[in-house]
Order: C-alpha cells, then sequence, then structure tokens
C-alpha cells in the first residue's frame, strides 16, 4: 500500500500539480467574485425569485432532499460526481472537466453569498459556517478530480496530434484512477461523514 501511495504522489507532482495549482487558483477566483456579485448586486428578493424559479423547475421530490441526506448520500453523489468528471476528460478538445469546475465554482459562491445574504452574516462567516466544515475538503479533491480531467483532455488531445495515444492515455488513465481511488475516494467519504453530522449543527447554531 505504502507504494502504490508513492507512486501517486509521484504522480500527482510529476504530472498534476501545475494543472491543480491553476485550477486552484482560477476556481477561488471565480468563487469569491460570484459571492460578492450575489451579495451586492442580486440581493434578497432577487436572490428569493432565483431559489423561486429553481423550486419550479425542480420536481417535487428533489425540493429539499438534502435536508434529509445522510453520510453515505453525500459520499455516493460527490464520488459519483467526481469520476464522471475524471472521465469527460477522455473526450478531447472539449475541455468539460473545465467548464464544468467553473459552473460549480459559481454555484459555491451563489451559495455562499445566499447564505450571508439570508442570515444576514459576513462573507467568512458564511463560508466558516455553512461550506467551511465539510467543503474545505470537497474542494481539495473536487479541484483535484477537474485537474485530472483537464490533464486527460490534453494528454489526448497530444496523442491525437503525435499519433502515440495508445502509449501515453494508458499511463494517465491508470494513475488517475490511482489518484481517485487511494486520495479522492477517502477524503470525500470524510466530507461526507462531516456534511451530515457537524455542519448541520454549525447552521443551527447561525440560524
Amino acid at each position: 500500500m505504502r507504494e502504490q501511495y508513492s507512486k501517486t504522489f509521484d504522480f500527482i507532482k510529476k504530472d498534476i500539480l501545475k494543472t491543480y495549482c491553476i485550477c486552484f487558483v482560477l476556481f477561488i477566483c471565480i468563487l469569491v467574485l460570484t459571492t460578492y456579485l450575489t451579495y451586492y448586486m442580486v440581493g434578497v428578493d432577487g436572490l428569493k425569485s432565483l431559489i423561486k424559479g429553481l423550486h419550479e423547475t425542480s420536481t417535487n421530490e428533489n425540493v429539499d432532499a438534502s435536508e434529509n441526506q445522510i453520510w453515505y448520500d453525500f459520499f455516493i453523489h460527490n464520488s459519483l460526481a467526481n469520476l464522471s468528471v475524471i472521465i469527460s476528460g477522455l473526450i478531447p478538445f472539449l475541455f468539460i472537466p473545465l467548464f464544468i469546475m467553473i459552473f460549480n465554482a459559481v454555484i459555491n459562491g451563489f451559495a455562499i453569498g445566499g447564505f450571508a445574504l439570508v442570515y444576514q452574516l459576513s462573507f467568512l462567516t458564511s463560508f466558516l459556517s455553512g461550506i467551511a466544515p465539510h467543503g474545505v475538503l470537497e474542494y481539495m479533491v473536487n479541484i483535484l478530480g477537474f485537474a485530472l480531467g483537464i490533464t486527460l483532455c490534453k494528454q489526448m488531445i497530444s496523442g491525437i496530434k503525435n499519433k502515440n495515444i495508445k502509449t501515453t492515455i494508458p499511463y494517465y488513465i491508470k494513475n488517475s484512477l490511482r489518484v481517485y481511488i487511494l486520495v479522492i475516494l477517502p477524503v470525500l467519504l470524510i466530507a461526507g461523514i462531516v456534511e451530515s453530522t457537524i455542519t448541520p449543527l454549525v447552521i443551527n447554531l447561525i440560524k
């Protein structure tokens, strides 16, 4: 197992770290910008209208479903979402993981800004109470998933151009799966437990 983890972190350091850092900076910038725009430009009335519109376009059983979720609901949902992002990187030229990352950052920024508006909190308090208990862990590995997907997409394009896709892609697929199993899944498991136990308690204290 030690050898597997050694190979995993060598791969991250050698092939993923630069892309991860770029994704991290981009994600945080979009998150902060969306939070700011939601708080100062959307306002409470605009927020209520947006939420009402989202509820009207959702099926009844999906509305407020998260209130009844337990740790393995969060774990399964986040694990499948992360895996789908990585797999989407196998589609060349489209950079689907990048667009999913941008969308994810916007949604999280909207959630932080909206939470701050509704409960009249500062951005920092909103983040620390509603997101930070589990979100920091999720952000770390979700961004890692985005970086893996983007790297796969880049290697697919390079393989097609250089006609060596059969020799390069298996290496990146194998190591991406190793990162997913040994790093992403354990962290998402912890995040799921925290989200279903600690985060609700913190939010109730704020309310």
